[in-house]
């Protein structure tokens, strides 16, 4: 595929257009600058784009505010499970003798079902974190390779 390309450079040279592959291949001056720079510093996404850029900011704040909330929201959900089930399941369990002991029984398998779900709350709270803190590190780094780029 040919392109022409609208520069007074070509223009004047009456030069044949460049096909695709010469348009996007990089010059001698941007080889040697990502040489110099390094690929840690051209791939640093926080000090070449989502500092200065006020919606990517934005969002990194608000992804990193639900980041924080999810981990809280995890750690209380796991003490909330640790205290009933160490607070009514097991005394529950232990005094299951006499004449009460179907309702303290009945009464601390439901709070085990209680503290169950707090678990899994947690844990699901605890998976939205870790995905969180997954896109937040692409706001700050990615790594990036022609060779993977699909």
């Amino acid at each position: 595929m040919q392109l022409p390309l609208p520069t007074p450079a070509h223009a004047d040279r009456g030069a044949a257009p460049l096909r695709a592959g010469q348009v996007l291949s990089l010059s001698a001056e941007a080889a040697a600058a990502r040489a110099a720079l390094g690929a840690a510093q051209l791939n640093d996404r926080m000090a070449q784009h989502t500092a200065s850029c006020k919606i990517c900011s934005t969002a990194l704040q608000s992804m990193r505010a639900r980041a924080t909330l999810s981990r809280r929201a995890a750690a209380v959900l796991v003490a909330a499970a640790v205290g009933v089930l160490a607070g009514v399941v097991v005394p529950g369990l232990l005094a299951a003798t006499g004449d009460a002991a179907p309702a303290a029984a009945a009464a601390a398998r439901l709070a085990g079902a209680a503290a169950t779900l707090l678990a899994a709350g947690a844990t699901l709270a605890a998976s939205i974190a870790r995905k969180l803190e997954a896109k937040i590190a692409e706001f700050v780094y990615v790594e990036f390779s022609h060779a993977t780029n699909e």
